[in-house]
């Protein structure tokens, strides 16, 4: 028999409560809890200034800083290599190298 692999998990401020859930359980409103150490579970703008590591994404061993993004900022239609550095978009599968923050 075939062991099950463990998903990727969060933790998420949902109803009131601190949860661990599988990444791909995350929805719309819940605010996930991100630490050093942690994947990014879903593509999104940073909210708090971050280090991450994108080297999953792009190959790139060097952390990369992000800034809080502030109004008007959207995320570019068209993913390139240059949008996985840029100052302010957060992906799915980077790792937080340093800092903490609240994402939507």
């Amino acid at each position: 028999m075939k062991k099950s692999t463990k998903k990727d998990q969060c933790k998420v401020h949902r109803n009131g409560v601190v949860a661990v859930i599988d990444v791909d359980d995350v929805v719309v409103g819940d605010q996930v809890l991100l630490q050093s150490g942690d994947k990014i579970p879903a593509d999104v703008f940073c909210i708090q200034n971050l280090k991450v590591n994108n080297s999953a994404l792009n190959g790139e061993a060097e952390e990369c800083e992000k800034k809080a993004a502030g109004e008007g900022v959207y995320l570019a239609e068209e993913i390139t290599g240059d949008t996985f550095v840029d100052s302010y978009s957060l992906f799915r599968g980077a790792v937080i190298f340093d800092g903490e923050g609240i994402m939507d």
